[in-house]
């Protein structure tokens, strides 16, 4: 058994190693899925059971309001003549 540094970089060396693994499989299953949404389209089964999901599951983002702050300008000064 080792010890000390050379213990500590072997591990150091295996956790690199196996992340880089997983960089590189992540990177094959993105590249699936990209090829399943071209081919069978992205509502299909087919790209669902790669792990896509499909436009019908996808929720729609909510409309921002232009202020930011989820009220309009004008409610916010009615509000603040209120105080």
């Amino acid at each position: 058994m080792r010890h000390g540094l050379s213990a500590s970089l072997d591990r150091f060396l295996s956790k690199n190693t196996r992340d880089e693994k997983a960089r590189q499989l992540q990177g094959i299953v993105t590249r699936f899925r990209s090829i399943a949404r071209g081919h069978y389209g992205p509502g299909s089964a087919q790209y669902k059971q790669a792990g896509g999901t499909p436009l019908s599951a996808r929720r729609s983002s909510a409309r921002k309001s232009q202020t930011g702050f989820g009220k309009s300008a004008a409610s916010r000064i009615v509000a603040h003549d209120k105080l």
